[in-house]
């Protein structure tokens, strides 16, 4: 459920990030030809102000879609004395977006909205993708210990008696019969034999 959870987060996350890139390519293009060009018109200016609060409205569900659940972990690492990165990477993506913002609102002055956006859809990715990981690998683990058998033949004295496999203690003798799986790690102490191996290797 996380990983379906942060993944809709990345989507819609995406999706805004996408026309904060968008928007943004434009106000460089007039960053970059606006100089030579020849429509440095009343229109022009106001269109520029329109872009930039264009930007503004998609990079902020980006923010709250990705930068909560960094926020969340910061905290926590706080709360446990911890400094990891990404102290550092909320206090990038904070920056760029307080910045921005006043720049937007002052008129004037560079943004780098886009920069927060991508710095966190592309950790966000990251993560979706070590999350995904670990469930495939809890998952595989979960079926490795389903080939295990439920019962073993516990040796007491001179008698065996099948006995549920949760209640066996360190020290305990185990008889294991022909084609049987081992259900344990082990020594062997009596017997020959030979054993698949492939499970482990």
């Amino acid at each position: 459920g996380h990983a379906h959870r942060m993944l809709l987060r990345l989507g819609l996350a995406t999706f805004c990030t996408m026309n904060v890139l968008a928007f943004s390519m434009a106000l460089w293009s007039r960053d970059v030809y606006g100089k030579h060009a020849s429509d440095t018109t009343a229109l022009a200016g106001a269109i520029d102000g329109l872009f930039r609060y264009a930007i503004l409205l998609f990079a902020l569900p980006v923010l709250f879609l990705l930068g909560g659940p960094l926020l969340a972990n910061v905290w926590q690492a706080i709360r446990r004395g911890v400094i990891t990165a990404d102290i550092l990477i909320l206090l990038g993506v904070v920056g760029a977006y307080v910045y921005s913002t006043i720049s937007v609102v002052r008129g004037a002055g560079s943004i780098y909205f886009e920069v927060g956006c991508v710095v966190l859809a592309f950790l966000t990715l990251g993560r979706w993708f070590e999350a995904s990981g670990k469930l495939k690998m809890s998952q595989a683990l979960d079926e490795l210990a389903k080939l295990l058998p439920s019962t073993v033949h516990q040796v007491c004295g001179a008698t065996i008696r099948d006995v549920p496999r949760e209640s066996i203690q360190i020290g305990d003798i185990l008889r294991v019969r022909v084609g049987e799986r081992i259900a344990f790690d082990c020594c062997i102490i009596a017997g020959v034999a030979e054993i698949d191996e492939q499970l482990v290797t």
